[in-house]
């Protein structure tokens, strides 16, 4: 009589197992973009639609649109989710173009990559936005984007 029970727990573990691996789509365009170098905050006027996959515990960065000239990049940057901090909450992948309001409280994802040979990036995946801070070599990159949909 135990085999239906095992049988039936191991179904109910693949099934939770197999929906916790579903992929889903993030878009997100560039609102603002500061460089960090030298002593000095700069702005930087360039723009990106970009395309996250998130599936499990990697985020993969897919495809980058530059928004003045439309050029395409598709890309396969791959940043592993930092899924054992306080405030890491899978809430942050429901899309919600409204901000949560307390910075402090809202449900966010971060994931940590290497999207080119000699930089450090982490990305913070909320509700209504994406957030990159980027280091290569001296220098360090911020970009805020606001989530277009999922």
């Amino acid at each position: 009589m135990r085999l239906p029970r095992v049988g039936a727990i191991a179904l109910l573990l693949f099934s939770s197992l197999a929906g916790s691996a579903r992929a889903q789509t993030i878009v997100a365009e560039t609102e603002a973009t500061w460089m960090f170098a030298d002593g000095k905050v700069v702005p930087d006027n360039s723009g990106y639609t970009v395309t996250y996959e998130i599936v499990g515990d990697l985020v993969t960065r897919t495809r980058l649109v530059e928004n003045g000239t439309g050029e395409v990049t598709q890309d396969d940057t791959i940043y592993s989710v930092v899924d054992d901090l306080l405030s890491h909450d899978l809430e942050a992948l429901a899309f919600d173009p409204e901000p949560c309001g307390d910075p402090f409280a809202c449900p966010v994802i971060r994931a940590v990559g290497s999207p080119a040979a000699d930089a450090v990036e982490i990305l913070i995946i909320g509700q209504s936005f994406v957030r990159s801070v980027r280091s290569s070599g001296d220098g360090v990159i911020l970009v805020e984007m606001k989530r277009l949909r999922d």
